[in-house]
């Protein structure tokens, strides 16, 4: 066996049964080319869902390629981009296989973080429509919109008639990750 990546010449040398000899020598007949799976994966500054991750694929001496993501999904293509839409440890494989069918594989973990849940109610009854009602959401710390505007108060009578867009947003302390609800 050969250790090594590189090119190595071959002799055979034969004798029959009546003391005949003969050789022939192949130079750099045998040529080991080992590929050398490796990647890296884009930077993300959030690793929320949905999650895209670009993987730059650096192999060396390979000619075909296999990437799993660890969620069902496997692509052949050399650099491809993925987005993982639900939270959880994904372990994305990639298999390198060189011209002479050598195959190597790594390996390296994804993980895309849950969403915090959300809610928020109003903190009393509409006594009158001048009144203003305080908005509470949960978690604590995030911030409301109505219609767009940045609002801590819901006002009925200032309202536009019909329906209003409250939405509540909120950005967690531990992932980074901002949700938000209607």
């Amino acid at each position: 066996f050969y250790s090594a990546d590189g090119s190595y010449s071959v002799s055979l040398n034969i004798k029959d049964q009546y003391g005949c000899k003969d050789s022939i020598t192949r130079i750099n007949y045998i040529r080991l080319v080992t590929g050398r799976a490796y990647f890296t994966m884009s930077d993300s500054f959030s690793n929320c869902p949905p999650l895209v991750v670009n993987f730059s694929n650096v192999s060396t001496q390979a000619v075909s390629y296999e990437w799993d993501f660890g969620d069902t999904k496997v692509y052949t293509v050399a650099s491809p981009s993925h987005t993982y839409a639900k939270p959880d440890t994904f372990t994305v494989k990639l298999k390198a296989t060189s011209d002479n069918l050598c195959l190597d594989t790594i390996s390296r973990r994804v993980t895309v973080y849950k969403l915090d849940s959300l809610s928020f109610t109003l903190d009393s009854l509409f006594s009158s429509k001048d009144s203003a009602v305080a908005l509470l959401g949960y978690p604590q710390g995030g911030s409301f919109t109505i219609n767009g505007v940045s609002a801590v108060s819901f006002v009925p009578s200032l309202a536009k008639e019909g329906l209003n867009d409250v939405v509540y947003t909120y950005r967690s302390p531990l992932t980074g990750c901002v949700n938000s609800l209607k």
